[in-house]
């Protein structure tokens, strides 16, 4: 549970507004900083599920199949 919370910023926003309540900036900042967090993170994460798309995709030509296994007598 920790680590949906995580991804999908609660924990961050509730660090930063944990900061708001102790007086360190105001809550405009607190979203400003939080907006800019989940921006960056979105691109984090369409660059990994590319990348990941990428390397599921079976390759031309055999290449990047499944290993072939050799018995013993071979």
């Amino acid at each position: 549970m920790r680590r949906i919370l995580s991804y999908k910023g609660v924990l961050y926003l509730k660090h930063l507004l944990r900061g708001v309540k102790l007086g360190l900036f105001d809550e405009a900042t607190a979203m400003e900083k939080f907006q800019k967090w989940h921006a960056e993170h979105e691109v984090q994460v369409k660059k990994r599920q590319e990348t990941n798309a990428r390397d599921r995709r079976p390759r031309r030509g055999g290449v990047g199949g499944p290993p072939v296994r050799k018995g013993r007598g071979e």
